[in-house]
Order: C-alpha cells, then structure tokens, then sequence
C-alpha cells in the first residue's frame, strides 16, 4: 500500500495522538488542537519542547487564529540535533537548497545545489531528503530549522539565484518566489508575479503558502493596487485557512486603500469576520444557523473546490429536516467527492481539488453531528478529535462543534473511559471557540483508545477490520467497517444492503470510499492488500 510507510511514521504518528495539552504543559493558555498538533510534531512529541515552543507564540497564533512561523524550533540545541555531524560542504549545500526550494523535482534541487546527485543518494542524507520518482520530499520542519540556524544569508542568497535561473529558464512562475528572496527594494512587475503564484495556490487550496507569497508580493509593491490585490489574496488565504486575526489585518488593509473586499451580494469581508466573532447562542437544533453560516461564507470567493462542497453541503443541511436517509446518502457520496487532503508539498500550484482548512472542518464537523444525531457517540467522538488536530474546527457554523461536544460529553458513559476523559476536558468558551483546557493528570492520547470491538459474526470480516484499525492511517467510519465486514467475505453490493438496510447506491459510495482510504480500486486488490497485512502482524 503506498500510504503504509507514511502510516508508521513516527511524525505522522504524533500528529494524529498529540490532541490534547494539559495544564502541565501549557499553563493556564488555551490552544487549538490544531496548534498542538503541529507543536507535536515539530518537538517530536518531547513535553519541554512544546512548552518552549509555545513561548515563542503570541496568544493569537496558540489560539489559531494567526499563522504560526514558517520555521520552529524550541532552541538552537534542539534544532542542531537533528543534523548529522560534520556535515560535508557538498551535503550542507543540498540540505539548504532542499529547506527553501519552493519545486519538487530532482533536477532542480541539483541546479540550485550544484552538486552530484551521488550526494543525495548517500546514507547521511537518505532519509533526510527522500527521493521518489524524480522529486524529493520536503525536509522536515526540525531539520529545516536546523540548516537555516547555521546558514549564512550569502549561502542563501546563492541556493535562491540559482533556483531562480533555472526556473526562469524554464517559464515557470514560481521563479518569483526565488527571485523575491534576493530583492530589498520596491518592484512592481515582480510583485505582479508573486500575485499570480499566490492566487494560484490560493485556488489549489494552499492557504498557508498562498498567504506567505503575497505577504511577500505587498513588501516590493510600489502601488497601492498592487499591494490591494495582493492584501486581498492574503486575506482571502488566511479566512479559509482559519487565521482569521490575520484575515481581519489583511481586510482593514484592503479598506484602507479603498478596495474593500466584498461577497457577490454586498457583504462586506469585515462583516462577516464581524460577526464569526460574535457568534451566537447554542441553538437545541443548529441546522437552521449552519445552513445560514456556511451560506454566508460561501459568498466570500473560495476556492472552486470549496464553493462546490459547501454548495453540496448547504443542500444536505436542507434534505436533513424532511429525510434523514436521503440525507445521510448525500453526506456519504459528498465526503466521497471531495479532497480533504492538501498537496503533500505545500508550493504545489498545480489544481488538486484539495479543500481549504475551513471547508473540510465543517464537513468533518457535519459529519460528526449526523454520527451524534444517530446516537454512535464513540464514533462521533473519535472523528472529532481526529478532525480537531487538522481542521479549525472552532471556527464552524456558530456553535454546532460546542453543542457536539456537549451532546458527547452527556453521554460519557456510552465512551471509552479515556474518550469521556477527554471530554471531561473542553470547554467551550461564551463565543463557542473549542479550545483546550486539560487537567493535572497529562496528556491524553487518541491512540489510548482501543478499537472497537466488532461482531464475531462474520469471522473473516472481523478480521479484515482488525486489520484496518491497526495498518490504516485515516480511520474508516463504523459504517464503512459494516461494509468491510461482509465485503471481505465476498459478499456482493447488493446482500451487503440488503443486511445493512441501505440502498445499492450507498453501499457502493461505502465501497469506493473504503477502497480510496485503503489505496486500492477493486475486490481483489482488496483481498491482496488484507492478506498482507495479516501475513505481516
């Protein structure tokens, strides 16, 4: 399976347990889940690490609502350790030019470094610079730290014009980012370029790097519509990335030099963040304010993937008064169709399909409230705080995640001990913002939580489940494990919905998702990839 090394990653491992920061950590500071999340990573799960970490931050970046640095490092120290020692100067080269290239392939990597590709292939950089079909995967954020502290800024000057060379020669826009790097003084025509490159990022669903290029674009803008066009694209990335104290500095910008960012109705950008802010009252039944929230945002020019989805979204909100099965068939085919997962490189202009942060945290937060609503709460508790450490679910629909939760919490004695634990924990604040608290007793992991315990029924398909709770990355809902029971079986479509009492049409969206989660597109590829996995446990 091609998602199998990535699934023992030790980083990705972090990523996914590190949801929670208790008091001992942190103090008394509340943190989104998705800032622990990355502090995880970034400290290697290390408890002092995240404590210095989070030190550095300003209050709006621990809450999320700012951009946290492009690089991070608890100290210099720390940094340093993940280097090898004595590096050579041919590998501290290739180091630098891999940690602030902004295109993945080889060939460039070798033009901006100079050196032989032998050099990459050694065993000091192996692991440090993968290397896959002609492209390298982005450094990690600890390395890339380390190699920045001790990187003269003529050494990165250097890595930068040659980067820039040869992508200019090769038409491709990203050269201004390179050729930005290099330049101090005001430059219209290529603060027009970096515009570009922002925007197209920004239509691909890359928030984070969107914004960086055309902060970037407004330091060498030498008109004020330049630096309105660029403010707005920031602005616009940060909103769907979940920064929204970053998205309101960008709109008040736009404001300022009389070019308002406004929706296709009249709705100003300020407005709208206006009232996010305020929020609302938790509502028994939060359909009706979803429905208005997610079609208020929906005229704040996302991406076209996003408009999609949220359009999808906004109808099943609808369908969902009048026929609950109809609308959890257009909930399963519409999680289905969509891109949760941005470009594994985060420069990647190219169209993907990839949602934005926020749109995908309200669809994940949709989810949750439809397994809430059909009372499988273990489930809805584990989707959401799987989705709190990638989504800033916080943001969602005026209140709906703070009424999940606690819906959830109420029924603790349906969870897992460590799960009721857990949401024994959060603690919705008046304006709804989920955020965490913790106790004196530590953090708490969602890798604490066993799987749950499937029918013996279907001995085969027990198994098979089994299988996926411990090799699958992403988890499958219950209902796709329902389907995985008697499709692993040899069940066809259609006796899997005769015993599930669902339609054809649904088993088979059940179907497909297992298959895209598990990297396979048929039945047999099925039966290989579970043979395996259990020839290899």
């Amino acid at each position: 399976m091609a998602d199998d090394r990535k699934a023992h990653d030790p980083r990705e491992t972090r990523r996914r347990s590190s949801l929670l920061v208790s008091r001992s950590h942190l103090g008394p500071a509340r943190i989104s889940p998705v800032v622990v999340a990355r502090l995880a990573d970034v400290a290697r799960g290390d408890d002092q690490s995240i404590r210095n970490l989070a030190d550095t931050l300003s209050e709006s970046q621990l809450r999320g609502r700012s951009l946290l640095p492009d690089t991070m490092t608890g100290s210099p120290d720390h940094a340093l350790g993940d280097l090898p020692p004595s590096l050579s100067p041919a590998e501290r080269r290739a180091l630098v030019a891999a940690s602030v290239l902004v295109d993945d392939r080889v060939q460039t990597l070798l033009a901006a470094s100079g050196v032989d590709v032998r050099v990459l292939r050694n065993d000091r950089l192996r692991d440090l610079i993968p290397l896959r079909n002609g492209r390298f995967e982005r450094v990690s954020e600890n390395v890339r730290a380390a190699v920045l502290t001790v990187t003269t800024p003529e050494e990165l000057r250097d890595v930068h014009r040659a980067a820039a060379r040869t992508l200019t020669a090769e038409g491709d826009p990203r050269a201004s980012w390179h050729l930005a790097a290099v330049t101090t003084a005001p430059d219209g025509r290529l603060a027009k370029h970096l515009i570009l490159f922002a925007q197209n990022l920004y239509q691909a669903g890359n928030c984070e790097a969107a914004v960086r290029v055309a902060g970037r674009a407004v330091m060498l803008s030498d008109s004020e519509e330049c630096t309105a066009t660029a403010s707005r694209i920031a602005g616009l990335a940060s909103f769907w990335g979940g920064w929204l104290d970053d998205a309101d500095t960008w709109f008040r910008r736009c404001a300022q030099l009389h070019l308002p960012v406004m929706t296709d109705e009249g709705t100003s950008a300020a407005r709208i963040l206006a009232r996010i802010r305020r929020g609302t009252e938790p509502d028994p039944d939060p359909k009706g304010p979803a429905h208005r929230f997610v079609g208020m945002i929906s005229g704040l020019h996302p991406p076209h993937a996003d408009l999609s989805a949220l359009d999808g979204l906004r109808r099943l909100i609808a369908v969902y008064v009048a026929d609950r099965a109809a609308a959890d068939e257009m909930l399963a085919a519409l999680l289905l169709s969509v891109n949760f997962v941005s470009p594994q490189w985060p420069w990647d202009d190219r169209p993907t399909g990839a949602l934005t942060p926020l749109t995908s945290a309200h669809l994940r937060s949709t989810e949750v409230a439809f397994q809430a609503q059909a009372g499988d709460f273990p489930r809805a508790a584990a989707t959401l705080l799987w989705a709190a450490a990638r989504f800033p679910l916080e943001l969602v629909a005026w209140g709906i995640v703070g009424s999940i939760s606690r819906e959830i919490a109420q029924h603790s004695d349906a969870l897992d001990p460590a799960l009721a634990s857990i949401f024994a924990d959060l603690s919705p604040s008046d304006s709804l913002v989920w955020m965490i608290e913790g106790r004196p007793a530590g953090r708490i992991t969602i890798d604490a939580v066993p799987p749950p315990q499937e029918s013996s029924r279907h001995p085969i398909g027990a198994s098979a489940v089994d299988l996926a709770d411990r090799h699958l990355a992403v988890e499958l809902t219950r209902r796709e494990k329902d389907v995985l029971l008697y499709a692993s079986g040899g069940s066809s479509v259609q006796i899997i919905a005769n015993e599930l009492g669902i339609s054809p049409r649904t088993a088979e969206v059940h179907l497909g998702n297992i298959y895209r989660k598990l990297g396979v597109s048929s039945r047999p590829q099925l039966m290989a990839l579970l043979h395996r996995w259990a020839t290899h446990s």
